[in-house]
């Protein structure tokens, strides 16, 4: 199972669970296991343009036992519909903070 989660506060709406539309709901992250899949939404309007925050992807594997695994990326506000490759080559230095 992974949790995923976007740092700096940012909340989810789950919209659909495995293809099926369900009534939304907004928490801070999801829990997804084998073979399970979650529409999200994610609106960026109480943030700045530039901002960047961490996505992160880290298995439930307990973290006092000394495990950290997982995967990051990159998520950038851009009110730019169409980024080229130079917008994303490197990551801009205000990426907030991990809460994981």
């Amino acid at each position: 199972a992974l949790r995923f989660s976007i740092s700096g506060g940012f909340p989810l709406t789950v919209v659909a669970a495995d293809s099926n539309p369900i009534e939304p709901y907004t928490v801070d992250s999801v829990v997804l296991h084998v073979g399970e899949r979650f529409d999200v939404e994610v609106s960026t309007q109480d943030f700045t343009e530039g901002e960047s925050f961490w996505i992160a992807a880290d298995t439930l594997e307990s973290q006092l036992q000394g495990y950290r695994n997982g995967v990051r990326a990159i998520m950038r506000v851009s009110s730019n519909e169409s980024m080229t490759s130079e917008d994303v080559l490197d990551p801009s230095p205000n990426i907030k903070a991990s809460s994981t």
